[in-house]
């Protein structure tokens, strides 16, 4: 963006319009000058702005140019969803997920009051539909994960498999794993759709594992290891679980220790397998 163009949304922005007070604000949060983005993300919000209210809540949540809050990022991400912003429901079910939920408005608080505290999977739920409904991707993937692995009275394989298949039609990382094991599980033909082959499901694990989670590593090791198809599978099985286990997945972790143990795949390391 040019000088000029900066100096026009400056300028558009102390005038008093709201949604040139967001766009400036955006700006100066790209450029890194997030002080001055927090105080025009905070004048946009209070003219009753949801995307300014999404942006002041990350703002409190990350501490971008104002102290860490998370009650004030709650209260502002909670106005900006129930004005009816997608970004902010599916902010809001993630941290619900965390644990992080349900506090009253107050700037002194510290992120310490919520550790420890179990996951709101009613929260989670409460936001994350009205997201999911509207096209986010990662709310999609947070219900899909609810749905399938939540507390009992909320599984619904179905309406799982549904929301992750959206999620990874939209290239979400979480998604495409989610719709890659439910393609596994069988859950596809559940939700109306034809299953897909192994190809379809190492084509969504590869780009899942490409995107960095671990989850998606471990699965084309257990894939791998299930071909039985000789020393390069087991090789290509070992690598994998080296990728997870890096990563801190236990399961991963296990089998690659075993691996290093035995030689199984790899070369033999008794003490790193240890």
């Amino acid at each position: 963006m040019s000088y000029v163009q900066r100096l026009y949304r400056g300028c558009r922005a102390v005038l008093g319009h709201p949604a040139a007070r967001l766009a400036y604000a955006v700006v100066l949060a790209e450029d890194g000058t997030h002080g001055r983005a927090f105080h025009q993300f905070a004048r946009a919000a209070h003219s009753g702005l949801p995307a300014a209210q999404y942006r002041l809540g990350r703002c409190y949540l990350l501490g971008l140019g104002v102290p860490s809050s998370p009650d004030a990022a709650l209260n502002w991400l909670t106005r900006a969803a129930e004005g009816g912003d997608h970004e902010a429901q599916a902010l809001l079910a993630s941290l619900a997920l965390q644990g992080i939920s349900g506090a009253e408005a107050g700037l002194l608080e510290t992120a310490s009051r919520y550790v420890g505290r179990p996951p709101d999977y009613q929260e989670a739920v409460r936001w994350g539909t009205p997201a999911a409904d509207g096209g986010s991707a990662e709310a999609q993937a947070v219900l899909g994960y609810i749905l399938t692995s939540g507390p009992d009275e909320l599984r619904d394989v179905p309406r799982a498999a549904h929301y992750y298949r959206l999620a990874a039609e939209s290239g979400f990382a979480q998604g495409q794993l989610g719709w890659a094991l439910a393609l596994l599980r069988g859950d596809a033909s559940q939700n109306g759709a034809s299953q897909g082959g192994s190809a379809e499901v190492r084509r969504l694990l590869n780009a899942a594992a490409e995107a960095g989670l671990p989850a998606a590593h471990f699965a084309l090791g257990v894939l791998a290891d299930q071909a039985d198809a000789g020393a390069e599978q087991l090789a290509i099985a070992t690598a994998h679980y080296h990728d997870a286990a890096d990563q801190g997945h236990r399961s991963a972790q296990f089998r690659y220790g075993t691996a290093l143990m035995s030689g199984r795949g790899v070369e033999r390391d008794t003490q790193a397998g240890e």
